[in-house]
């Protein structure tokens, strides 16, 4: 969105009619990032701007092909919190690089917490098949002791973690992070857009001339559909509240897995730090138990 001019941008926030108290976020770089471009975002209506910094280390952010300094980052992050003090800011984070060591890892998260963020999403390295890195192997070992700091350094600055990849401060989590782990209804409105609503799942075409030329005939730019079947349903729930601060019902927790939860304040069980190293073993551990069950009419 910061790539459009602020007059186009604050055009595309009003399309859509918004309730008193509404959440609006507005994802940026911080190359594109300046005191009066976010004064004027807030001016249009944005509640939470979301910043794509990755590292504060120059050597990982030039390796992974961003286009800003950490210097640059500071500054410009530092100049909107001091003009915008009420305004959440989250950043996002990208930790496992060949040129990151754990020194660099702790430098950039003590440099983020500096900043006075509110909300920060940290992701390990992942390789998708066609990118650049294809045949790179990231070390499994150190995601989870580069994962271990995060929550160690975020947790002693007043962060709690409310999903796997997600860490705020108290009364920031963020609004539709928290909708899409809890399942409710969301409208995507632009190129490989998702939606969701009532167990049915659809996505819009990936390609903008495509997607440009059906919304000009005035076609719907669905590409697929998806109808997800009550167990499925069933076991998506599963699977998201696994993943968040929410936590699961205990019954759903085998005793071989107990050790991976802790209680929370609600009469539920939520992953340990082990267990959310663990999430997706332990995840496909109790979707095989949920449908076992159904097979004997449990």
């Amino acid at each position: 969105p910061s790539a459009l001019s602020d007059d186009a941008l604050a055009q595309l926030l009003n399309v859509v009619e918004r309730v008193p108290g509404a959440e609006v976020t507005v994802e940026a770089n911080p190359e594109d990032l300046s005191v009066e471009r976010v004064e004027a975002w807030c001016s249009a209506g944005m509640t939470r701007l979301s910043v794509g910094l990755q590292s504060l280390d120059d050597a990982v952010l030039a390796h992974l092909g961003r286009g800003h300094s950490a210097q640059l980052a500071r500054t410009v992050l530092g100049a909107v919190r001091r003009a915008l003090p009420q305004l959440a800011i989250s950043v996002d984070l990208i930790f496992g690089d060949d040129l990151e060591d754990d020194s660099s890892w702790l430098r950039t998260l003590e440099g983020v917490v500096a900043l006075e963020v509110d909300h920060v999403s940290a992701y390990g390295l992942t390789i998708e098949p066609g990118s650049r890195w294809r045949g790179r192997q990231v070390d499994d070992a150190v995601l989870a002791r580069r994962y271990e700091l995060a929550d160690r350094v975020l947790g002693e600055a007043g962060f709690r973690w409310y999903e796997v990849s997600n860490w705020a401060k108290p009364g920031a989590a963020c609004r539709h992070n928290r909708a899409y782990w809890r399942r409710l209804p969301y409208v995507g409105l632009g190129p490989s857009a998702h939606s969701y609503e009532a167990g049915r799942r659809s996505w819009n075409v990936a390609s903008w001339p495509r997607w440009r030329a059906r919304v000009r005939a005035g076609l719907v730019p669905t590409e697929g559909l998806e109808v997800l079947t009550p167990e499925q349903q069933s076991l998506e729930a599963l699977y998201l509240a696994l993943r968040s601060s929410d936590g699961i019902v205990p019954e759903s927790v085998p005793a071989h897995l107990a050790e991976f939860f802790e209680d929370t304040d609600s009469q539920r069980v939520r992953l340990t730090l082990r267990g959310r190293l663990l999430a997706d073993a332990i995840a496909l551990e109790l979707g095989r138990d949920r449908r076992d069950a159904v097979a004997r009419g449990a």
